[in-house]
């Protein structure tokens, strides 16, 4: 959820209305608040059909589908999503003609790319103390809280 939400808020902030929907969806699960199984599955149907190929959504998909089916791998594909649009804004960033280990070695150098990946072992870290830290994972990644 962490990832989900921190991807959404990659310059330049990705917004659609499924999206957001679902990532608060995702977020009531993970705090244990009311959880409507069968909408949070619909939405989760309508985001996996629509036409959108954004890191943001595929991330908001992960952790929806994470709370629908108790899925233990899509938060780590959540968090390959949030890596990957780190790691485009670095790319962006670049000029380059040919992807060498030289440049992969920049990308991930980069100060956005590992920030991402410093917030990830520290989400991972707290959560291993336990489901009283998830406020403070999800608090966060909200926008200029890192």
């Amino acid at each position: 959820m962490a990832c989900a939400t921190r991807t959404a808020n990659t310059p330049p902030p990705f917004s659609d209305e499924l999206t957001e929907e679902a990532l608060e969806l995702a977020e009531s699960f993970a705090l244990g608040r009311t959880f409507d199984i069968p909408a949070a599955t619909q939405l989760l149907a309508s985001l996996e059909e629509s036409a959108a190929d954004h890191d943001a959504q595929s991330a908001a998909i992960y952790a929806l589908s994470a709370a629908c089916k108790q899925d233990v791998d899509s938060p780590a594909w959540a968090a390959e999503c949030a890596y990957n649009a780190r790691d485009a804004e670095a790319q962006a960033s670049l000029s380059f003609r040919e992807y060498t280990s030289e440049v992969e070695a920049q990308l991930l150098q980069d100060p956005r790319v590992q920030q991402e990946l410093r917030l990830q072992a520290l989400d991972l870290q707290q959560l291993q103390q336990g489901v009283a830290v998830i406020q403070t994972v999800l608090a966060r990644a909200q926008p200029g809280a890192a």
